[in-house]
């Protein structure tokens, strides 16, 4: 991987600007932390499907939130895991 790619690019900007103590002391910091690393996905993964520049990246952006491809992946990701269901089975002898 190229120690200059976007990932290098992301990790040092979140990182030296302290974003994740930020976010994470806002309202809904888990909220906005879940859509922070979303959209880090999303931007590594356009990357690697072809988009090299920063312009291509936010021309890229911009025309998927005009026209969300509706993939279940690219939908609202969960923050935690609080609010599932556990379900557990009792066997009987």
């Amino acid at each position: 991987m190229d120690r200059h790619g976007l990932s290098s690019s992301l990790s040092a900007f979140v990182d030296g600007e302290g974003v994740l103590a930020r976010l994470a002391a806002l309202a809904q910091g888990r909220r906005r932390l879940t859509n922070l690393f979303h959209l880090m996905d999303l931007l590594l993964t356009e990357e690697y499907a072809g988009c090299r520049t920063p312009l291509a990246l936010v021309a890229r952006l911009a025309d998927l939130r005009q026209n969300p491809p509706g993939n279940e992946e690219d939908e609202l990701r969960m923050d935690g895991d609080h609010d599932l269901v556990t379900v557990m089975t009792a066997h009987r002898r």
